[in-house]
């Protein structure tokens, strides 16, 4: 089944299905902005891969929001044994890098690397909400995706000390 062309008028890019001696995809992927800046080698391999660290750490910390809220309306819910207290300190450590690269890097570009790799936001909504144009905008984000590698390497490799 072919994508309809109102939802490709919406869409940055999408990727066909591709099975082959390399893949085996059966089904048509929308691609990520992120990896619009890689496929036009705006950003480096390294970089767009800490990208894709960072989004997961994001994904991981709003996952264990959405669980943790669940858990609160539920009436007759106990956790037990060690698994609950291992998810909180992993996903402890996991804030704790997230709030290292931010400080590295700084409030703007954690806010620009936020909305573009982790919420996909388009650079007219990005350069709506900052107040400027959207090749600034983008040209912002590619300068802290250039950082983000080694802030990101520095924040993973200094876990919290164990307990």
């Amino acid at each position: 089944m072919k994508p309809t062309t109102q939802l490709l008028q919406h869409i940055n890019a999408i990727d066909p299905p591709a099975i082959d001696a390399h893949n085996r995809r059966p089904y048509w992927r929308i691609s990520s902005r992120l990896a619009a800046l890689r496929d036009t080698s705006a950003i480096s391999p390294d970089e767009y891969l800490a990208a894709c660290e960072y989004r997961a750490a994001w994904e991981r910390v709003l996952a264990s929001i959405v669980r943790t809220s669940q858990l609160d309306r539920t009436t007759i819910r106990t956790i037990s044994g060690y698994g609950a207290t291992d998810a909180v300190l992993r996903i402890t450590s996991t804030v704790s890098s997230i709030r290292c690269t931010e400080t590295t890097l700084g409030s703007l570009a954690s806010s620009l690397l936020f909305w573009h790799a982790v919420d996909d936001l388009p650079w007219t909504d990005i350069a709506a909400k900052l107040h400027r144009q959207p090749r600034t905008v983008r040209n912002w984000t590619i300068s802290a995706l250039h950082a983000l590698p080694d802030a990101w390497d520095h924040a993973t490799r200094h876990s919290p000390p164990r307990q």
